[in-house]
């Protein structure tokens, strides 16, 4: 069971309060963030993630550029030290040549080859749920990746280098809440809060009571 929210006419309106510019300049018209200026650009949307979700936009180049999305990402508030925490997966990377995937701004993915098409709007989505991560690039997979240690941040966002590269929000998903919370969900959640002994404690259980099992 997903809540929907979506952009746009007739869903959540697209307005410049509800997001957070980290770095760069990104101007909002027309319900499209466009960067302004040939610096690096990072947008975060203030509204925390919570459990699994799943982030689509639309971005369009114009002549080079890459269209990214972060998951996982850092707060608002973040200090400029941590301005790269979290995902990156980043459609057109290394001037237009490959596609990748990103960990605290170390690459853990490469799809070489797989560029956004200047002047054509492409759908990208990142979604994470259960630890696992993907991507999809024009409805096709790309990646898919599992996280062994999950990370803490919790924002969705956008990051761009260059001029000119628009991205507009569509859709973001919320997988509903449940009472019934998984035993590894507990440990990762201890984790998260560097409740490492308290962590440990239950990873150990889980792999002892189910060794045969993947989380084990």
């Amino acid at each position: 069971d997903w809540d929907v929210i979506r952009f746009g006419p007739g869903g959540r309106p697209l307005v410049e309060e509800d997001w957070h510019v980290l770095r760069g300049e990104w101007k909002l018209e027309d319900g499209v963030w466009t960067t302004q200026a040939d610096v690096e650009h990072i947008l975060i949307w203030k509204v925390p993630t919570a459990g699994a979700y799943r982030f689509v936009v639309e971005g369009c180049v114009s002549v080079t550029g890459e269209l990214s999305l972060i998951g996982c990402g850092p707060s608002p508030t973040a200090a400029r030290t941590r301005h790269y925490e979290g995902y990156c997966y980043q459609v057109g990377a290394d001037f237009m040549t490959t596609t990748k995937l990103a960990r605290h701004a170390h690459d853990i993915m490469v799809c070489p080859g797989l560029t956004p098409k200047p002047g054509v709007w492409h759908r990208l989505e990142f979604s994470y749920e259960e630890d696992w991560l993907r991507c999809y690039f024009d409805g096709k997979l790309i990646f898919t990746y599992r996280e062994v240690f999950p990370l803490a941040g919790k924002h969705v966002g956008f990051y761009a280098y260059g001029v000119n590269t628009r991205l507009r929000p569509l859709e973001y998903h919320q997988k509903s809440g449940d009472l019934m919370v998984r035993a590894i969900r507990v440990a990762d959640d201890l984790y998260r809060m560097e409740a490492r002994d308290a962590a440990f404690r239950r990873y150990n259980l889980i792999a002892a009571r189910h060794s045969q099992r993947p989380e084990g």
